[in-house]
């Protein structure tokens, strides 16, 4: 099984990489003060891999969101409703919402993140 993860932190703890290079993941970096092929921020890379996020979304991955609660949470949020839209037909914002909010409600999109 492939898991892909978008991470955010400022360096890779050594078991992410060790699990990477035994292929169990796949790491997406997201580094706000040393972006990995120009992506800053989280939602950026997000949108970048919003195909592939897409499928694994539809083979059911779950999504872990940890950090900032005020501005990255935020952002990776609307990052995940905007992939939606983008991959459903007739969709629009309120049905992203409604969307994301299941997938909360199903614990496949989980937040661990902290006031900023």
């Amino acid at each position: 099984m492939v898991v892909d993860a978008v991470h955010g932190l400022a360096g890779l703890p050594g078991h992410l990489r060790a699990a990477e290079a035994a292929g169990a993941v796949s790491l997406r970096p997201a580094f706000s003060r040393a972006p990995v092929d120009g992506h800053r921020f989280v939602q950026h890379r997000v949108a970048a891999d919003a195909d592939e996020i897409w499928r694994l979304l539809e083979g059911g991955a779950e999504v872990y969101v940890c950090g900032d609660g005020a501005r990255m949470a935020p952002g990776v949020r609307e990052a995940f409703r905007s992939v939606y839209v983008a991959h459903t037909l007739g969709a629009d914002d309120a049905a992203a919402q409604r969307w994301l909010d299941g997938l909360m409600a199903e614990g496949r999109f989980v937040e661990d993140v902290y006031a900023g």
